[in-house]
């Protein structure tokens, strides 16, 4: 990715809404000014839905004042209905509009919209990164090891199920930050890997099966 944000038109970025902050912080060092600027739009939503694609559509209509338009968008859910919506609006965006997604993980996106965006690491996750990245690099015995120490940490009051589905999530952003491109034994792995971050997004699923 080159050194300025701008340099594409629409990105995303797996966080919660907080991941929002350091987007923001990464504009202003771009000198791109938010706090009262009509041409910066952000906005959180729980359920990103079809109602919520058309106001940003006509939002992203609209001229803006000084040449470039920011949208930065944070959502928990959102629905096929509404990524289909956002297609258009953010392939074909008009002059000076860029939006940027934060999003609970991947798999909250459809393939065509993905296809559309450039994935945006944030600096927030530097520290727990390492984690992840130390994980990949380990063989299989000490991955074993190391998920009995995260589960026994658990059961001592020293984890929770956030730090379990915390770890899930840095772990797909190391996957992502790879330069190498995936084996077809890789990606047996990753869909593994997105199926068991599908299982610890539901309420009550067991820490110990994670």
């Amino acid at each position: 990715m080159n050194s300025s944000i701008f340099s594409h038109h629409a990105y995303f970025s797996i966080g919660d809404e907080s991941a929002s902050g350091k987007i923001v912080a990464l504009l202003e060092r771009e000198v791109f000014k938010t706090s009262g600027n009509p041409d910066f739009w952000i906005s959180h939503f729980e359920n990103f839905g079809i109602d919520e694609a058309r106001l940003l559509k006509e939002m992203d209509s609209r001229q803006a004042s000084d040449g470039r338009k920011v949208f930065l968008i944070s959502f928990n859910a959102t629905t096929s209905e509404a990524q289909n919506a956002l297609l258009k609006t953010v392939e074909e965006p008009l002059g000076g509009s860029h939006f940027f997604f934060c999003i609970p993980s991947e798999e909250s996106l459809l393939l065509t919209l993905r296809s559309r965006l450039q994935y945006l690491p944030l600096e927030q996750s530097k520290n727990n990164l390492k984690e992840a990245e130390d994980f990949l690099k380990m063989s299989l015995d000490e991955r074993l090891a190391f998920s009995q120490k995260m589960s026994e940490d658990f059961k001592k009051g020293k984890r929770t199920k956030k730090d379990e589905v915390d770890f899930l999530n840095r772990l797909e952003e190391a996957l992502y930050l790879a330069t190498e491109l995936p084996s077809d034994e890789d990606i047996k792995k990753i869909k593994k890997f997105l199926e068991l971050k599908s299982y610890a997004s539901i309420r009550g699923s067991s820490v110990k099966m994670i």
